[in-house]
């Protein structure tokens, strides 16, 4: 898969500092222009809420995927970064962030988010494989699962006799 191409760290500066400076219509686009000072209260006020909520605050990098700004938030005091997928962890990381969250949509929420900035460094993306299934620890189905698995097994039964007796009749013409 391909790894998204953000901005360089000096890219992103550029566009920080000139976004103020050079007339908009003579921007090369794409281009990230931003009101530093309404990006800056908007971290500030997101700072204060969540130190009077008595939380750590982690924002996440895929709302703008831009290390300058990552900087901004942990200089405000963020906790860390939080970050969606490898790609963008790796981004982070090789920015200089090693405090980083992953949070995952496809598995079960655990208590927090993981921590992968040490994950990244030790697992090398093309050589890894799958452990032994002899590791694993068998499943465990309840009632209504077997009974699921059960009628679907019997449902895919049915449908590759029915393709068998359709082959049949094809062939016969």
């Amino acid at each position: 898969m391909h790894a998204p191409s953000w901005p360089t760290k000096d890219e992103s500066s550029a566009l920080l500092d000139r976004s103020a400076e050079a007339p908009l219509l003579t921007l090369p686009t794409p281009a990230l222009v931003i009101e530093r000072p309404a990006l800056l209260a908007n971290i500030d006020e997101m700072t204060v809420r969540a130190r009077r909520a008595g939380a750590a605050l982690w924002p996440h990098g895929k709302t703008h995927k831009c290390a300058e700004i990552a900087g901004l938030q942990r200089s405000h005091g963020a906790a860390g970064l939080t970050v969606a997928t490898l790609n963008e962890a790796e981004y982070f990381a090789a920015a200089g962030f090693v405090t980083l969250r992953w949070l995952a949509r496809r598995r079960p929420q655990p208590s927090g988010p993981e921590p992968v900035a040490h994950a990244i460094a030790t697992v090398d993306r093309t050589t890894w494989r799958m452990p032994s299934l002899t590791l694993l620890q068998p499943v465990t189905w309840s009632t209504g699962t077997r009974l699921g698995m059960l009628a679907l097994r019997g449902y895919l039964i049915i449908g590759a006799v029915l393709l068998i007796v359709k082959a049949i009749q094809l062939g016969r013409g």
